[in-house]
């Protein structure tokens, strides 16, 4: 099974995930022909709220979390072992939240 990852360095305090970014991430998906993809942010102020959504009339699954870099090495590291176990998890068990643009 394929998963998708996208790293940005950028986010603005209590944001969620970009559009452009979302889009982004959503071409790699499709190109890729995987259901599911996240962007990891690693947040230059605060921590981002993390969140899912799946696109609307397709099977594709969008997550974005964050990693702060402003933590010692092992703190990064343990977080991002964390991230691992997380798609793992997701690859898994296939879940997704809500629809896109769902109110």
């Amino acid at each position: 099974m394929r998963y998708v990852v996208d790293a940005k360095y950028k986010f603005e305090p209590g944001a969620t995930g970009k559009n452009e970014d979302l889009y982004q991430l959503l071409a790699y998906t499709t190109g890729l022909d995987v259901s599911e993809g996240m962007l990891v942010y690693a947040p230059s102020v605060s921590r981002a709220r993390d969140s899912e959504v799946t696109v609307r009339h397709t099977d594709k699954c969008l997550r974005w979390r964050s990693v702060s870099l402003a933590v010692g090495f092992d703190a990064v590291d343990a977080a991002l072992a964390v991230l691992a176990d997380d798609i793992r998890q997701r690859i898994k068990d296939r879940e997704c939240a809500k629809d896109f643009g769902a109110a």
